[in-house]
């Protein structure tokens, strides 16, 4: 098991801090008075010790703000000044365990549909039945409900996820950490298993029965994978970046490859191909596009050049299909396929024409299934190839792309 501290006190935001101020508040205040009750109203903690109350009031761009009983204001103040000290150490505790269940029946309809050739090429062989490791620091628990094997068999399967985040104990901090990474290991998941994740339901402190059995799956480092070859520690292996001279590298590298898969989540919900396919389409943007401020400049232009180096040979196959013709007409080159794709997903955006057409039983044609299901590979590949090795493109820099038409273009 790794160290729950995923992250320097240098890289909160000043509300995390504040809010990881509370969590050692409250851890300390248990630990040296016993039993603890506390509430919350807002931004403000109200903690009863010993027969006496206290405050923890939060306000923006302040310190927190800490009020006591003169009996206790000694040893308070004491645990003030040693939260102070733990944060300003990166401390993040032993980290707290949380779990979260969803629940999936999808119904033969519109969105099975539009995914029906999707789900047969991509989610029939990844029905994982079992508990797995999800990293290193969460397992998820699938049940498949239809355990026949068909030629599409349309999802229906129950998920657990136990999991630990950063924090000394379940207070503010830890709990929108919870919040946030339950979020993310539900898109991991829907990705790994190529099928919408649903029914979220609140996440809850996990029992000690819960943290002892997902501890013991973890000691098997039997992981679920994301692709073949690829896992949940693929992902989060961006993050070792890091340990490089330039660590903003490897939280840029994570936020597209997270991007990609809450992109890819949402498509596969969608019962209209022109939303799913413009959600695929933004999933390969999100790998593409830099979170900078001129990610704007030639985005059309970045998108075909990255996508191409990304996945030149996929591309290719994804052309050589059968029925390619049929489904995205004559297209003889890489680039004018992804100008292609680029069109259906901000044609659909600019013109509202997101539209669901009625139909008989299976309410899509054939080809658009098809269109879905084709673009849906390319965009598992792309993600593969992208966590295998990450990189960014220039297109666009207004430093060193004179058609960006930047400050810096040359006369």
């Amino acid at each position: 098991m790794s160290n729950t501290q995923s992250f320097p006190t240098s890289y909160l935001s000043d509300q995390a801090r504040q809010f990881l101020f509370v969590d050692w508040m409250l851890f300390l205040l248990k630990e040296r008075f016993g039993a603890i009750e506390h509430s919350q109203s807002g931004y403000t903690w109200e903690v009863k010790v010993s027969d006496a109350g206290l405050r923890i009031a939060l306000e923006p761009m302040k310190p927190p703000k800490v009020t006591s009983p003169r009996a206790i204001r000694a040893e308070v103040r004491a645990c003030q000044r040693e939260a102070q000290s733990r944060i300003s150490e990166n401390d993040f505790g032993s980290g707290v365990w949380w779990r979260a269940a969803f629940s999936t029946r999808m119904s033969l309809g519109p969105a099975v549909s539009t995914h029906f050739m999707r789900l047969m090429s991509e989610h029939n062989h990844r029905r994982f039945q079992g508990t797995w490791s999800f990293g290193d620091q969460a397992t998820v628990a699938l049940e498949q409900v239809n355990k026949e094997t068909t030629p599409v068999t349309i999802p229906a399967f129950d998920t657990s996820i136990v999991f630990r985040t950063p924090g000394p104990m379940a207070g503010p901090f830890s709990r929108r950490l919870a919040e946030e990474r339950a979020t993310n290991l539900r898109a991991c998941v829907a990705f790994a298993l190529a099928a919408p994740v649903e029914g979220m339901h609140p996440v809850f402190e996990a029992t000690a029965d819960e943290v002892e059995a997902s501890l013991a799956v973890l000691a098997t480092m039997r992981q679920l994978p994301l692709e073949p070859g690829l896992s949940l520690y693929d992902l989060e292996g961006l993050y070792e970046f890091r340990e490089d001279a330039r660590p903003e590298v490897g939280r840029e590298a994570y936020a597209r490859a997270e991007g990609c898969i809450y992109a890819y989540e949402q498509a596969m919900e969608q019962p209209s191909e022109h939303v799913a396919l413009a959600m695929y389409i933004s999933a390969l943007e999100a790998l593409a596009n830099p979170n900078t401020s001129w990610r704007k400049n030639r985005s059309a232009a970045r998108f075909v050049h990255f996508i191409e180096q990304l996945a030149s040979s996929e591309i290719d196959e994804t052309m050589s299909h059968p029925n390619f013709v049929q489904a995205f007409g004559s297209i003889a080159s890489r680039k004018k396929f992804l100008e292609k794709l680029y069109e259906l997903r901000s044609t659909p955006l600019h013109t509202g024409m997101l539209r669901h057409a009625v139909g008989g039983f299976f309410q899509t044609d054939t080809m658009a299934s098809i269109r879905v299901s084709l673009v849906s590979g390319l965009v598992r590949t792309c993600f593969a190839n992208f966590l295998r090795g990450p990189f960014s493109s220039l297109v666009g820099h207004p430093r060193v792309d004179p058609a960006a038409g930047g400050p810096f273009r040359p006369d």
